[in-house]
């Protein structure tokens, strides 16, 4: 599929265990590992551990496994789902053509997704900034905000991080944590929820003394899930 897609990738070698990935990443040094999570004896990631520092691209590939993908997500790695689709891997590589191999915190990143595979519930967040990477505690995070395509985090030590992902995103993949979007332009932590003031939508004020506003056409839901608290 790689060779139908692009001229530009060499196909430097494959392995289907542990020992012969790492055999193989140490003979050719390549730019980007596309790894299986599920290896014929043991995980992918074991791979990863190997390296001390990760000097390659990695993009994962896994049969649909909810946890896996969760922890992934959590982790700011790519992924690919099998049976892998050739326009994702197309998109795959073209991102693999515009950034730099490896990268800050990239083994870090792989760790928190192995610790998070097991979980139901993440409670570590890796978020992609201009400089790098920072790793969020879920519970430090009072509310998002939208600005534009970006997200702003609002924590609960009064600073706040910028990323270049939408709202939308973060909604999605914080959905089941006790995140709840209450407006277009603002997704909230119930559990930092101080109290509700009362009004056509609404406010809630939250424990950092910021007062956000209730859309109308969510208030009842969110009514229902801050009672449930």
């Amino acid at each position: 599929m790689i060779k139908n897609i692009s001229s530009d990738f060499i196909i430097a070698g494959e392995a289907f265990s542990v020992d012969s990935g790492i055999e193989i990443i140490n003979e050719t040094q390549p730019d980007v590992v596309f790894l299986d999570i599920e290896l014929s004896d043991r995980s992918g990631f074991e791979i990863l551990q190997h390296f001390g520092d990760i000097q390659f691209s990695v993009i994962f590939a896994t049969a649909y496994n909810y946890y896996a993908i969760k922890a992934i997500k959590f982790s700011a790695l790519d992924y690919l789902v099998k049976p892998i689709d050739e326009t994702e891997l197309s998109m795959t590589l073209e991102k693999v053509r515009n950034k730099n191999t490896g990268g800050q915190n990239e083994k870090s990143r792989f760790d928190l997704a192995l610790r998070l595979m097991d979980k139901t519930n993440p409670d570590k967040i890796a978020i992609p900034t201009n400089k790098g990477y920072v790793f969020l505690d879920t519970h430090d995070i009072v509310r998002c905000s939208s600005e534009n395509n970006y997200t702003r985090f609002h924590l609960n030590n009064k600073t706040t991080i910028l990323t270049s992902h939408t709202l939308k995103e973060y909604e999605t993949l914080l959905k089941g944590l006790d995140f709840f979007r209450v407006h277009n332009s603002h997704l909230i932590n119930m559990r930092h929820v101080q109290s509700y003031i009362k009004g056509k939508g609404g406010f809630v004020l939250m424990k950092d003394g910021s007062e956000i506003e209730v859309s109308t056409r969510r208030k009842d839901l969110f009514l229902k899930h801050f009672a449930k608290l």
